[in-house]
């Protein structure tokens, strides 16, 4: 199954190509591509995407308004740097590219790799506008260090600007050459385009025993492809819906995001236009429960002062379940003691995470999307080193434990009723 994810992330360059990638295995599947401004009427295996950059999938079984629904919600963005247009520098010795961040990349790792640039282009095509999703094979770029013979307390710390990071392209080429020489797009068609660095450098296992990978955009599309197989594979008897958002390192607050209504309206459409009402949705969500997949801090050797050492997830010991008092993270009582319960039966490896006290963590979309679809959630995540680094560590063993859980809690008919809770 590592092979298999490493396969994804080396081909995920950028969420576009993620949810590309995701339409057809799931076409494959004998899942069918559903539109926003047509009816879902008699549907029952189909899958929705908005802006090219997020997907909602969902099985219906039969009777599926009298069972509970049973939600993983992953997202498809990792953070980079997006180029602007009019971003090209020519100062007469090389072409470089002015960027702006996306989300928390670590800077520092971004030094002296071979980049490339990936994303989408719009362009006018005789009466309507046409998409071209974009990835250059080769590295076009890199951004390199300043050597130490001038920089002799770079080792002591450093804090970048953006001035310091600007990618080298070529000595005579802007971008509008390279797009027009790979892609035969001119500058004069381009009406806008969304790019953004990528790290070229492909997947690859290390450690002694090969017990260990490493890769670009682990967070999340580790998550995201986790619970796309675990969706596919998972038995058809269950309401089941798988939900990647775009937008969550920046805060989720888009038309694509998590704290949008693209999954409270997809399940409303889904019963209107079956001939149920909202009332027999709501009634269905008072059963069900859903997990928000993003990624788990590791302890790291190095550091281990950062982490709560009672609850410090290690690399291969199973997935991880979140948990923050300051509800940072959606897990309570209730939905973890599902989720361990369901791992009990199961034999399914799991860890726990608590930020060390004083200490703040990150946050992630779980929280965002219960504000919309109110249902009782828990927060897992592969554990992994180096979290928004360019190019991030994992633990082979723990992928199997992570799609293992998924496939299992997709497999469940929960019933909550007052103190009691059934599946």
């Amino acid at each position: 199954m590592v092979k298999d994810l490493l396969d994804f992330l080396d081909l995920s360059k950028t969420k576009f190509q993620a949810i590309e990638l995701t339409k057809k295995k799931l076409l494959e599947n004998g899942y069918t591509e559903a539109y926003e401004d047509v009816s879902y009427t008699g549907l029952k295996r189909f899958f929705i995407v908005r802006n090219n950059s997020s997907i909602i999938c969902v099985n219906l079984p039969k009777d599926f308004a009298n069972k509970s629904i049973n939600i993983i919600s992953t997202h498809t963005d990792s953070p980079s740097f997006k180029i602007n247009e009019n971003s090209s520098i020519n100062d007469k010795m090389y072409q470089t590219l002015q960027t702006e961040v996306y989300g928390g990349p670590i800077y520092s790792s971004w030094f002296d790799r071979p980049l490339s640039i990936g994303g989408r282009v719009l362009t006018k095509c005789d009466d309507s506008i046409k998409q071209t999703l974009i990835a250059f094979k080769n590295n076009v770029c890199t951004i390199p260090n300043l050597c130490i013979h001038f920089g002799r307390d770079i080792n002591k710390g450093h804090e970048y600007s953006l001035d310091e990071m600007k990618p080298i392209l070529s000595n005579k080429d802007d971008i509008y050459d390279l797009l027009n020489n790979e892609y035969q797009i001119k500058r004069n068609d381009i009406l806008s385009f969304e790019l953004e660095l990528f790290n070229n450098e492909h997947p690859t296992i290390v450690g002694a025993k090969n017990e260990f990978f490493m890769a670009s955009r682990i967070d999340n599309l580790a998550s995201h492809y986790t619970a796309l197989k675990a969706f596919i594979e998972s038995g058809d008897d269950t309401f089941k819906v798988f939900a990647s958002f775009d937008n969550e390192e920046v805060g989720s607050s888009s038309m694509q995001g998590a704290g949008s209504s693209f999954l409270i309206n997809t399940l409303e459409r889904i019963y209107l236009d079956n001939g149920f009402t909202k009332a027999d949705l709501l009634k269905s969500l008072s059963n069900s429960i859903a997990i928000s997949a993003d990624n788990a801090h590791a302890i790291h050797p190095n550091y281990k002062s950062k982490s709560d050492l009672l609850n410090a997830p290690v690399l291969n010991s199973g997935f991880v379940i979140k948990e923050n008092p300051n509800l940072k993270y959606t897990t309570d009582a209730i939905s973890k003691a599902i989720i361990v319960d369901i791992c009990k039966k199961n034999n399914i490896k799991y860890q726990e995470f608590h930020n060390k006290p004083g200490i703040a963590g990150g946050s992630t979309l779980g929280n965002i999307l219960q504000s919309s679809v109110s249902i009782h959630m828990v927060d897992i995540g592969l554990p992994q080193l180096a979290m928004h680094s360019a190019y991030e560590t994992a633990g082979c063993m723990d992928v199997e434990e992570y799609y293992k859980i998924m496939k299992c809690f997709y497999e469940i008919n929960l019933k909550l009723s007052n103190d009691i809770i059934k599946y």
